[in-house]
């Protein structure tokens, strides 16, 4: 027996694909008129990183230099500079002190009595005289040049141009021993040109007595003193030195 829709009470349904339109109706719920999802909750304490800045493009000057350590070495060494600065400065003085007293005359002498070749500065003193510097009084007595070489069959030196040698003596007008050395002499020709001691060569002289040799107060050596000068040259004076920062005094070899 077929029944025609609609009756017995039953809903009229389609037969095939059933109504999904209705499913998903009824199992979503219902909102009421004008609601919103809240808002996510955040932490305590929370706040949102600021925008990173906009990048700009083009040149940007660069960040100044971060400052440098003091460099406390330099300081130093700058330091232990300027000590033996004021020590060699202090050392100076007390040389300058001392060849200032010790060229004054010899004990129980009178100053006015200090050989004036010793004091005068218009020139070199007269061939033969005795010059003083400081605690030494010098006198020339002969040059002899013309040597090509110097010392024994072993042990010998030969010229760069020629040897001159200059005989002198060296008396100690002082109170206290002093030390006489070939290094501190110079020699002089015609033009003015200065010649330095030949002191190795001076060496390998017999009984030069030149070479660093201590003097009492009141003795006198007979020394020799080398001088290696071009071919030809002649030797028209000398400078005497007692110290290596004495003032010096010339006498006239010719």
């Amino acid at each position: 027996m077929t029944y025609p829709p609609g009756q017995h009470g039953l809903p009229h349904q389609s037969h095939g694909q059933p109504n999904h339109h209705q499913y998903d109706q009824q199992s979503q719920p219902q909102q009421p008129p004008g609601w919103q999802l809240p808002p996510p909750q955040q932490p305590p304490g929370w706040q949102a990183a600021p925008p990173p800045p906009p990048q700009q493009y083009g040149w940007q000057p660069a960040p100044p230099p971060s400052p440098q350590p003091a460099n406390k070495g330099g300081k130093a060494g700058g330091a232990v500079g300027t000590i033996l600065a004021i020590v060699a400065a202090v050392w100076l003085i007390g040389q300058a002190g001392s060849d200032s007293d010790s060229s004054s005359a010899g004990p129980g002498q009178d100053t006015a009595a200090v050989d004036e070749a010793s004091t005068d500065s218009s020139g070199p003193a007269p061939k033969g005289s005795a010059v003083r510097d400081g605690k030494f009084e010098f006198t020339a007595r002969k040059v002899d040049c013309g040597k090509r070489r110097i010392g024994s069959e072993y042990l010998d030196k030969r010229a760069q141009g020629q040897f001159c040698l200059v005989h002198v003596k060296v008396a100690n007008i002082g109170s206290e021993p002093q030390l006489f050395d070939d290094s501190n002499q110079k020699a002089l020709d015609a033009s003015g040109n200065e010649y330095a001691a030949d002191t190795e060569a001076g060496i390998y002289l017999e009984n030069s007595e030149a070479f660093l040799n201590e003097i009492n107060p009141g003795n006198s050596v007979n020394g020799i003193l080398v001088f290696d000068v071009p071919k030809g040259t002649k030797l028209t004076a000398m400078e005497f030195h007692d110290s290596p920062f004495s003032g010096g005094a010339q006498v006239l070899l010719r």
